[in-house]
């Protein structure tokens, strides 16, 4: 017995695309194997599943997750809330006809709580063949990540399996603004962000980066309180190597309202009084910049360059530029970056560091 059998599958499908579009919320209908009575559609998935479902593994734990939860609610006989393999809150409620169950109705796919360190846990056991930072350790020689701001704890136990190094931008220092531009969820809370570079560095991370995104808001003031944050962590935590970046805003960024232009004078005064401020920090110049901003900049204080980056969900492997972050002004390989430095007289290092101990 199908679903189908009862209820036009065209129908179906318009049927919970319509919930979809009311709520914001994906939903499926799934027989008791969790594989879909609608018609193929991606309307209403978050772009990580659908990165997540582009592959054939991927779909296959999905399915896998749909079919668990089709089970649980038909035992239970009520509504049933579960995490699928990836850690995404989802909940389901059977479908029944004549006393037999046909399927499930599953709706989410959400984030419901910030990541903690049983969030990974549970991942890796639903996920056993994830490998964990510290197997990257054997292919890298530093594993950095830039995400959503954790406790202290949850960097503490990342550094315990290879992660050495963090990045997070507070965006704006000026909290008002930063307000207007945050209006829900985690990334709200203005003091939290702002506290996460420390955390990191009690936590023992050997490098960390921060930074502000020029232009959201007053460009001098958010320039001068980097400055001021920068000396505080150096000052306080003399084990960590802290590095410094000013992205601008740029149309990708969504057309901000009230944002600030930031001309190229400007741009440059800024990275040139911190490299007065701090000699010794390490700038970062990302691929926001033209190749020609860039390749002027590196003999004027920058230490870091970006190259051969991706800024979309699963950029490095799939080509998506709907869900880019930024966009990208330089595009140049890395191999081409490194033959533009040592144009200039200067010499490419991937590493200018060893562990002692």
């Amino acid at each position: 017995m199908r679903l189908t059998d009862y209820i036009d599958q065209r129908d179906l499908t318009k049927l919970l695309d319509d919930f979809s579009k009311s709520v914001g919320i994906y939903i499926d209908a799934v027989d008791t194997k969790g594989k879909s009575f609608l018609l193929d559609r991606n309307y209403g998935k978050c772009e990580f599943c659908k990165y997540i479902q582009s592959t054939e593994k991927g779909m296959e734990k999905c399915i896998r997750s749909y079919e668990n939860v089709s089970k649980e609610c038909y035992r239970w006989k009520d509504t049933y809330f579960s995490t699928c393999h990836a850690g995404i809150v989802l909940w389901s409620f059977p479908i029944v006809i004549e006393e037999e169950q046909v399927g499930a109705i599953v709706c989410g796919q959400v984030l419901l709580w910030k990541p903690d360190r049983y969030f990974y846990k549970q991942l890796k056991q639903f996920n056993d063949d994830i490998s964990d930072i510290d197997i990257l350790k054997k292919y890298f020689t530093s594993v950095s990540i830039e995400v959503m701001p954790l406790d202290e704890e949850d960097y503490a136990y990342l550094k315990n399996h290879g992660l050495d190094g963090l990045t997070v931008y507070q965006e704006t220092y000026d909290e008002k603004r930063y307000s207007e531009v945050h209006l829900s969820g985690e990334k709200r809370n203005f003091k939290y962000r702002l506290d996460t570079p420390e955390r990191g560095a009690i936590a023992g991370l050997r490098t960390i980066g921060i930074g502000a995104l020029l232009g959201l808001g007053s460009i001098r003031e958010d320039a001068f309180r980097t400055g001021l944050h920068l000396k505080y962590l150096m000052d306080n935590y003399p084990n960590s190597d802290f590095s410094i970046s000013f992205p601008r805003v740029n149309k990708a960024e969504g057309n901000l309202k009230d944002s600030y232009a930031v001309d190229d004078k400007t741009f440059v005064q800024i990275i040139l009084a911190n490299r007065i401020f701090q000699p010794t920090v390490g700038i970062n110049l990302s691929t926001r910049e033209s190749s020609h901003m860039r390749d002027n900049l590196v003999s004027l204080g920058i230490t870091k360059f970006s190259a051969g980056s991706k800024v979309e969900v699963g950029g490095y492997s799939h080509n998506n530029e709907s869900t880019a972050q930024f966009d990208i002004t330089d595009s140049r390989s890395v191999e081409e970056i490194v033959a533009a430095i040592n144009k200039r007289g200067l010499e490419v290092s991937y590493k200018e560091w060893e562990n002692i101990v």
